[in-house]
């Protein structure tokens, strides 16, 4: 069971003098424990097996799982985990648990290693940091492994079991031209995907959210693989594997995969909590700060390993150097944390204080900022909404930002289309390909670091356009490649992509050459415009 975590100081790395005085370091590792029973029992087995050969002699019946199997060619999996773009984590994912490939009492993983518990039949994959947070803010995505058809899913149970007894989980079953199947197992209830079973998805597509519903001790993803003959299947191949010989992974991790998930600023210990809810995780996290007060600087490690190197360095608002220092890890485990507390002096610099972390080939960069007042330290509202017509079916989105500022979110209607997020650096927005008389209403609010502002008043607007003839489009080589999230598009610098509809509806732009998907976008035919530096416009139609 995740029980509640306080972080205890274990050493001490003296005091600085100066202006920013670190004070205490300290270190731990966090391993959530094992379920004292497999996360599917033997009875919820029987159960879903069931469910699931009903339900695919159903389909089979109505002509929607037509594929025929083809034994030949396994499915090739990407990473079934993504963090939201709101989370701020570089990655959100670690691993508890791996299949069991040992046959008698105890347990033992696919590289030999003591990675499981006994009797477990899948991988099992935590949010880190704070998983709890994660769980209830939808920042941990479950994403089709591989494409496929669903053919049962299951929502509706409570996801805060937790003490490894619960009956029902919350689950999809995606099964996959070779007729093997994927389980993902323990999603938040209420985050299952709309599709019905007979509905195929891709790689990448949102399945659900991570939670921990069914026989379960605390937030985790349960991935299962069952192949054709619903046999086990470990996706990972090692010395150690009995059920399969190769990979199913296009690419298959390390068996530590060391990381910074998480770079956050805290003004206060950060705490994990229980399941029960009567001892609430929190975060404390915060960026502003005034001179004075109190720093603590968080480092959420995935995969540490003893003897590795963290450097960090510190930098003042003018770019120079203020202090650096590197921290050997101490410990091997699936998660961990390093964590610094920084006292400020009340003669401490004003403005943004840069700190760099570097841990294996990954560097992150962090901005806190000090300020004078409480005045400053806000996140102002951006101001003096306008709208202008670029040309006959294009609008050019402008407001009065602010220094403190680092991204703006746009939720932009048209007509009575859903609202559309966009997320910007500068403070303006070109949305192009509108349908004819369309009616645009937008608002817009700032993030600052942690802090976002509030939302702005709306601003509508209503335009009279031409629809393009997107079935006319010409074909652009070279040809937008399909990543997990979206599209990679490569070609000239300082070009710019923009998904649309075929409607001529603008869902998502963004600047160079990939563009990811944003949450909950429907399947179906879009056309991807690649813009130009020198005014050139290319297109292509996709598959989502």
């Amino acid at each position: 069971m995740f029980t509640r975590h306080l972080i205890y100081i274990s050493s001490l790395i003296g005091i600085w003098a100066g202006q920013l005085n670190a004070q205490e370091f300290w270190s731990g590792a966090y391993d959530p424990a094992q379920n004292t029973t497999s996360c599917v029992n033997d009875q919820l087995r029987i159960e879903i097996q069931d469910r699931l050969n009903t339900s695919i002699e159903e389909l089979r019946q109505q002509g929607r799982l037509s594929f025929e199997y083809s034994r030949s060619s396994s499915p090739i999996f990407s990473w079934p985990v993504k963090h939201s773009r709101s989370s701020g984590y570089a990655n959100i994912s670690a691993i508890s648990s791996h299949v069991d490939h040992n046959p008698a009492p105890g347990s033992q993983d696919f590289a030999c290693g003591l990675r499981s518990y006994d009797g477990h039949t899948g991988t099992d994959i935590f949010p880190w940091p704070f998983p709890w947070t994660a769980m209830d803010s939808n920042w941990a995505e479950v994403v089709a492994a591989a494409p496929g058809t669903i053919v049962l899913k299951q929502d509706g149970y409570d996801d805060r079991e937790c003490d490894g007894l619960g009956s029902g989980w919350n689950a999809v079953f995606v099964m996959h031209s070779d007729g093997s199947m994927a389980w993902y197992g323990h999603l938040k209830a209420g985050s299952v995907t709309a599709k019905e079973p007979g509905q195929s998805v891709i790689r990448g597509e949102y399945l659900g959210i991570i939670g921990s519903s069914g026989n379960s001790t605390g937030p985790h993803l349960h991935f299962e693989i069952r192949d054709s003959d619903a046999s086990l299947i470990d996706p990972y191949s090692g010395p150690c594997n009995h059920a399969n010989r190769d990979s199913w992974w296009e690419d298959q991790p390390d068996y530590r995969t060391s990381a910074i998930n998480a770079v956050i600023f805290h003004d206060a210990l950060p705490e994990l909590s229980s399941c029960d809810g009567e001892s609430p995780e929190r975060m404390n996290s915060r960026s502003r700060f005034y001179p004075g007060e109190e720093i603590i600087l968080g480092v959420y490690l995935r995969d540490p390993r003893t003897a590795q190197k963290l450097n960090i360095a510190i930098r003042k608002p003018n770019g120079a150097l203020f202090k650096s220092f590197e921290k050997t890890i101490d410990y091997t485990a699936n998660a961990g944390y390093e964590i610094m507390t920084m006292q400020l002096n009340r003669r401490a610099e004003l403005g943004n204080w840069t700190v760099q972390v570097q841990y294996q080939d990954q560097t992150l960069h962090k901005v806190f900022k000090i300020c004078a007042s409480e005045d400053i330290c806000l996140c102002p509202v951006p101001q003096a909404l306008q709208q202008r017509e670029i040309n006959s079916n294009a609008v050019s989105l402008r407001w009065n930002g602010s220094p403190e500022a680092e991204e703006y979110q746009i939720r932009v209607d048209v007509d009575s289309r859903p609202s559309r997020n966009f997320f910007q650096v500068k403070d303006s927005l070109q949305i192009g390909e509108l349908p004819d008389a369309a009616k645009v209403s937008w608002r817009v609010r700032a993030r600052c670091g942690y802090l976002n502002s509030d939302w702005s008043g709306m601003q509508i607007g209503r335009l009279t356009v031409e629809l393009p003839e997107v079935d006319s489009l010409p074909p652009s080589p070279p040809p937008p490649a399909r990543v997990a999230n979206g599209w990679r598009w490569k070609g000239e610098r300082g070009q710019q992509l923009a998904l649309f509809d075929l409607h001529g509806q603008q869902i998502l732009i963004t600047q160079g050459e990939e563009l990811n998907i944003p949450f909950g976008l429907p399947a179906g035919i879009y056309v991807l415009e690649k813009y130009l530096p020198d005014g050139r416009r290319q297109y292509a139609r996709v598959f989502w």
